[in-house]
């Protein structure tokens, strides 16, 4: 399955957490999970509106939501096949919260009231 990347939330030397949207509007949140010097690959999660919302607004932190939303379904970028601006994600067999692969806890984003509120309306 294929998502287009429409944000970045979190960037150190590179988007590191990334908001993406697949062809029905449906937006996953992807968490680089690949060192440095080696091709990205990400771990993503669909998310909906009221999770979405939680995590841009600070009332949650990232672990949290990828271990919510991730209770169901979650995948992994193929590193070959994704770029900047595309992800190609497979399903994962394994739980999410067997995943060596999670952030730690803590990481929250700081996402203005304004770029809430425009996510909130694209998500809907």
């Amino acid at each position: 399955m294929k998502v287009r990347v429409t944000d970045t939330l979190l960037y150190y030397d590179g988007p590191r957490v990334v908001l993406a949207v697949d062809q029905n509007g449906a937006y996953y949140v992807a968490d680089l999970v690949t060192e440095d010097h080696e091709d990205e690959q990400y771990q993503a999660v669909r998310a909906g509106p009221d999770s979405l919302g939680r995590l841009l607004g600070g009332q949650i932190d990232l672990r949290a939501l990828l271990l919510q939303e991730g209770s169901r379904r979650w995948f992994l970028s193929d590193p070959d096949a994704s770029d900047g601006e595309e992800l190609v994600l497979t399903e994962q067999d394994i739980p999410i919260c067997d995943s060596d692969m999670l952030p730690s806890s803590g990481v929250r984003m700081r996402c203005t009231e304004e770029f809430v509120a425009e996510v909130a309306s694209r998500a809907r």
